[in-house]
């Protein structure tokens, strides 16, 4: 499986959707798209980078932040349960 299909895979598996919002820059003129990646809970991951950079390195860094949010969310490493530990512990 290439990384395009498997960045399709996880979008379609974990339920994910991709929106398209239109945008532009007054300063540059330029117009371009946002298009992102979210679920229903807090996972947002910008594919265009700032609207206007979707790229081939775009779609390795959507991959990269899609394995490393499910794994927190599925506490499938030992890491990633460390990170929920640390985020959840109160300071006293």
């Amino acid at each position: 499986m290439n990384k395009y299909q498997e960045l399709v895979n996880l979008i379609e598996k974990n339920k994910m959707t991709i929106t398209k919002k239109a945008c532009y820059d007054s300063q540059s003129g330029w117009s371009g798209a946002n298009i992102i990646i979210k679920d229903d809970q807090d996972f947002e991951f910008d594919l265009s980078g700032n609207g206007y950079c979707f790229n081939d390195n775009q779609v390795d860094e959507a991959l990269s932040a899609i394995k490393s949010y499910l794994e927190y969310k599925n506490l499938t490493t030992f890491e990633a349960f460390k990170k929920y530990i640390e985020n959840k512990a109160i300071s006293k």
